[in-house]
Parts: structure tokens; sequence; C-alpha cells
């Protein structure tokens, strides 16, 4: 029971000098459809992104066993057995020096009761890549202007995102209908890919310091792929 790495047939930087990537990055993510395809697609996208080629992304999937391991508790532990596993293993692959597992999850606050206690205790192992109210939020920064015509006026309406309807919260309900397709089933990557440096740039716009994301609307999604992605 665990994580495995979701293999990709996507040749990343094809007219750059082969050479190992000096750093890896390993994405562990809340949700099984949406949160995976967009990293699936920054990975994919890379070159175009200005993601170093010295830095690999590699995609973690849970396995049938794991699935119900969704709250970031249980992230944390799927991670730190497969780190565990590595060093068993003496698996190459990962190099306790240099390698990263990065933690995407919503700040849940109906569910997730010890937030401060979370960052504290794991924002120094491990990179933590949080939106407050959920990964929507970071797919509607794509959106032009959307902090000032949607997430502003909507301030407390998105931070409560209650659900308005059998398939939609608040937000998603926003992103649906922006993009034409349901975030919760699972995004094509293509209808964001040209807009992650505008996201990014948005982003800044609202909250980013974990610990404040813990009752503010904001996302550090595109401070993570900045930083630690783009080595600015």
């Amino acid at each position: 029971m665990g994580l495995r790495i979701k293999k990709s047939l996507y040749k990343r930087h094809p007219d750059d000098i082969s050479r190992e990537p000096n750093k890896k990055i390993f994405v562990v993510c809340e949700g099984e459809s949406t949160e995976i395809k967009y990293f699936e697609g920054i990975r994919d996208y890379s070159k175009e992104l200005g993601i170093s080629n010295l830095i690999e992304l590699i995609i973690m999937k849970k396995d049938s066993k794991s699935k119900g391991f969704s709250n970031p508790n249980g992230l944390i532990c799927l991670a730190n057995d497969k780190i565990n596993e590595f060093k068993r293993d003496n698996d190459k692959i990962y190099d306790t020096e240099r390698d990263k597992f990065l933690i995407v999850f919503d700040r849940d606050k109906r569910d997730f009761k010890d937030y401060v206690d979370f960052i504290d205790k794991h924002k120094d192992n491990f990179l933590l890549g949080v939106t407050n109210p959920c990964f929507e939020l970071w797919l509607l920064l794509h959106s032009e202007n959307s902090v000032e015509k949607i997430i502003k006026p909507n301030y407390n309406d998105i931070l409560d995102n209650g659900k308005v309807s059998n398939n939609h919260t608040f937000i998603s309900s926003i992103v649906s209908n922006l993009y034409h397709m349901n975030p919760k089933r699972g995004i094509k990557f293509s209808k964001f890919a040209s807009h992650v440096l505008y996201a990014i740039e948005q982003e800044k716009n609202l909250e980013q310091d974990l610990y404040k994301l813990e009752d503010t609307v904001g996302s550090n999604i595109g401070e993570v792929i900045e930083k630690v992605m783009m080595n600015k």
C-alpha cells in the first residue's frame, strides 16, 4: 500500500543536451484527478515555462489501497513510507540530501483542525503547496484580472466555499463556467498552459504565507513553482 511513480511518455527538454537533474521533486496530491493533471502539465511544459532542466518533476500516484489517504496527514504518511522504501531498497532515484516531496493540499477548515501544528511540524522537511479554500482557486488565477473581478468581490463566499449544487461548490462553479469543464472531474492543462506565469503574478496579490493561509483566501502554489522549480 502506498505511492508509485506515475510514468510519462513525454520527453522533457528534448532539444537540450542530456544530463542528469541535480534535484528531483516528488509531487503528492490530495486530489486524484485535477491536481495530478495540472502538475503533469507543468512537467510536460517545463521548457516552455522556464523550469530548469536540472529539476525533474516526478508525479506520484496512490495505489488502489491508498486512495482513501487524502487528508494532509495521510499524504505525509504516504510520502514518509515511500521515502523509507527508497532508503530500504537503496534506490538511487531518491537523494535524501537534495530531493524533496511536494505535498499539495487544500486548507479545509471544516475537516483540518490542526493546520498550524501541521505546518510547524512539516514545513522544514517537505515542500507544502496550499490553497485556501481549494485548488480551484489556483486555477481561477489563470483567468485575466480574476483577483479584482471575481475573488475580491466574492471574498467571503469563496472563503466559505459552500455547496451550490449537487456537482459544485461556489468556486468550482465559477471555474466550471469560465473554462467550460467540471474541475472536480479533471482538467485539460492546455486551457491553462499559456497563463501559468500570469497566475504566478496574480497570486502575489493574495495571501501566500503558509501560516496566514489558515483563515485567508490565497495560495502558495505559484510561489512554489516560481521559487523552487524556476530557481527564482
